[in-house]
């Protein structure tokens, strides 16, 4: 978000949202990229389940190398 509002050279929503469809980086998670709405393209998810109280990572899905 803040590439694509310093790649706008504004704050006008509008000027962000057309900006951050033509933002791609490599993150943690692998290739980040955006559809023209600014949605994620093939974002990752992660299943949790709670185990003995506590959250547990399961699996992560989706994303850049993602199953």
């Amino acid at each position: 978000m803040i590439k694509a509002i310093h790649d706008a050279n504004s704050l006008d929503r509008k000027k962000i949202v057309d900006s951050l469809a033509k933002v791609t980086m490599t993150g943690v998670t692998g290739k980040i990229a955006f559809d023209p709405y600014g949605d994620l393209i093939k974002p990752p998810y992660t299943l949790f389940e709670v185990r003995q109280g506590q959250w547990k990572s399961v699996r992560t899905l989706g994303g850049e190398g993602g199953n």
